[in-house]
């Protein structure tokens, strides 16, 4: 079973770097068997990066009228995505569109998790708000025991 965890971002806007954020701390300590990888979000390189998963995590900001740091998961399994999950983006796609394209092309892996943070600043800059990089770290925690369980053998018993 191949899992892959997608973290989105830009380094250089602030809190649209927190999918990256988690993507990072990922990897200090990875999740057994999982790929993590890093992307801008742009919609070809989704579509490719996910290519082969059975499963999926991606992690991604949100620009939402939620309080900053406030975590969104979605499952994108067997429906559509709320327009603005992954609303962030700086492309003319966004993320909920780029999970349809997959959906509807038959390249979209069995299971679909969407983590998206919601942020305060979006603009050009480094560095994330407090609470959206607290969000990270519990998002961190949170993808690495799922992957962990998805990941974990059928029981025999």
């Amino acid at each position: 079973m191949r899992l892959t965890v997608i973290g989105i971002g830009n380094l250089y806007r602030h809190d649209d770097a927190v999918g990256l954020e988690v993507a990072r701390l990922l990897r200090r300590r990875p999740p057994p068997g999982v790929d993590v990888l890093e992307s801008e979000g742009e919609p070809t390189s989704l579509l490719l990066a996910w290519e082969g998963a059975d499963a999926v995590w991606i992690i991604d900001a949100a620009d939402s009228a939620a309080p900053p740091g406030t975590v969104h998961r979605v499952e994108a399994d067997d429906h559509a995505l709320p327009r603005d999950v992954g609303a962030a983006s700086t492309h003319a796609l966004g993320l909920a569109d780029t999970v349809e394209i997959g959906r509807g092309l038959g390249r979209l892996p069995k299971h679909v998790v969407i983590y998206a943070i919601s942020g305060r600043d979006f603009s050009a800059g480094e560095g994330l708000d407090p609470d959206v990089a607290a969000a990270a770290r519990t998002v961190t925690a949170a993808v690495h025991a799922e992957t962990a369980n998805h990941a974990a053998p059928p029981s025999m018993g």
